[in-house]
This record gives C-alpha cells, sequence and structure tokens, in this order.
C-alpha cells in the first residue's frame, strides 16, 4: 500500500485566515513554517534553514484551523500532489508546478 502524503511539523507563522470561495464555500489557510539544520562542512559552522509551506483546510478541518494563532506548535498532514490546472500550465510551458493541496488532518501541541 502506498502513502501519497507528507507530515509536516513546525510553527504557525500568523493566525489562520478564513477565506471564502465564490460559491459561498469557506476554507482556511495556515502558514506554517518548518526548519532545518546541519553543520556545514566547509565552515563548520552550523546552518539553519527555515521553509514555509501553506496549508489549506476545508470542511470541519477549517472550522478547526480558524481557531489556530500564530505561534501554535502544529503537526500537518497532506497529500502530495499538484493540482490538474496547475499542471496542465507547467506542461504548456507556463506558470509552476507548485501546489498547495488540502490538508487532511492538523494537530497542535503546547510549547
Amino acid at each position: 500500500m502506498y502513502d501519497n502524503t507528507v507530515r509536516l511539523i513546525g510553527f504557525l507563522g500568523k493566525d489562520a485566515e478564513v477565506k471564502t470561495t465564490k460559491s459561498g464555500n469557506e476554507y482556511t489557510v495556515l502558514s506554517l513554517a518548518t526548519q532545518a539544520s546541519w553543520k556545514d562542512k566547509k565552515s563548520g559552522e552550523y546552518v539553519n534553514r527555515t521553509e514555509w509551506h501553506r496549508m489549506i483546510a476545508w470542511g470541519n478541518l477549517s472550522t478547526f484551523a480558524a481557531t489556530l494563532k500564530k505561534g501554535h506548535a502544529s503537526f500537518g498532514r497532506r497529500r502530495v500532489a499538484v493540482p490538474r490546472v496547475q499542471r496542465q500550465e507547467a506542461q504548456e510551458g507556463e506558470g509552476s508546478s507548485r501546489g498547495d493541496p488540502p490538508g487532511q488532518d492538523w494537530q497542535t501541541r503546547s510549547r
């Protein structure tokens, strides 16, 4: 069995944003920061890199996600996929292949 998901553990960089589609469906956008650290082989110094991940929550998950605030330690899981429209644009040489697939579950942790 295959699992086409990615699990991200980090901190929210800003309060959750609730948005509405043209058809009236609400969704929540979360900005999650993850960090990687390693020792540079040449200089011997430690390097830190922060990466930002845009997470989108729909339905009941959106209702929960809307309560989250900047600084929450969070765990998110989402599919690894590029939306069909963006894949088609990338094949035609336009746009990017960056995708924001919907989140599948979310948990918070206390600091």
